[in-house]
């Protein structure tokens, strides 16, 4: 997996495309000033996670570093941007059955929360390459799914929209993530980040429709949305 990672990341990178080609990358300029920022931070990350394999695997240490430091604004930035999105979901500016833009947001809130705990762990890590690389690895698990959700509600007619996507998405990812795991297995030990991203998605698949119907989850939402 290790001298493989470019190729992994170019993969989720593919499938980001595919799920956000029609809303985003075919008419870039046709998005208002929130989604661009979001969409260009979003894919400068994915640019730069295959980057950074690429480059370590190839012994450029010194050029892994000067982009890993990069990173320490382009992933804050690129999880805030991410807000307007949320809010705009909530206060029904995409037209979304409410019920729905709850449980995507819960969605998102959940992947974000979990992002920045594996950027940070990552970080933390830095030294110690195999558990960093798997840390950075997870993230793109759970950053790839909303992708996924809309190439499948596009491409696929009979999953019947997003409503019909979230929780197939969900799972496709865990299943990938369970692949990483028996790849770790493979060479003898596995490490905690493909583990705990994948439980988090199988319990995702499910708790988003309990979002709609949480006291507690309905209260933030409330809070996010300003109302």
């Amino acid at each position: 997996m290790y001298k493989r990672a470019h190729l992994y990341f170019g993969l989720a990178f593919a499938v980001t495309l595919l799920g956000f080609w029609p809303s985003f990358f075919q008419n870039p300029a046709q998005n208002d000033v929130g989604h661009a920022i979001h969409g260009a931070l979003a894919t400068i990350w994915m640019l730069m996670l295959i980057a950074q394999s690429w480059l370590i695997t190839h012994g450029q240490v010194a050029w892994h570093r000067r982009i890993g430091r990069a990173s320490y604004a382009i992933c804050p930035a690129m999880v805030l941007s991410m807000a307007p999105m949320i809010r705009a979901m909530l206060t029904d500016k995409h037209g979304l059955p409410h019920d729905l833009a709850l449980s995507l947001a819960s969605a998102d809130i959940g992947s974000l929360v979990l992002l920045v705990a594996f950027y940070g762990l990552a970080i933390a890590n830095r030294r110690k390459v195999a558990l960093h690389m798997r840390y950075m690895s997870a993230t793109v698990l759970i950053a790839v799914e909303p992708a996924l959700g809309r190439a499948l509600a596009i491409y696929l007619p009979f999953v019947k929209g997003l409503a019909g996507a979230l929780s197939p998405s969900l799972l496709m990812v865990a299943a990938a993530g369970a692949v990483l795991i028996l790849d770790d297995r493979r060479t003898g030990r596995i490490y905690p980040p493909y583990p705990i991203a994948t439980a988090f998605l199988v319990i995702m698949s499910w708790a988003v429709w309990q979002a709609p119907h949480n006291p507690g989850f309905l209260a933030l939402a409330r809070w996010v949305a300003g109302t």
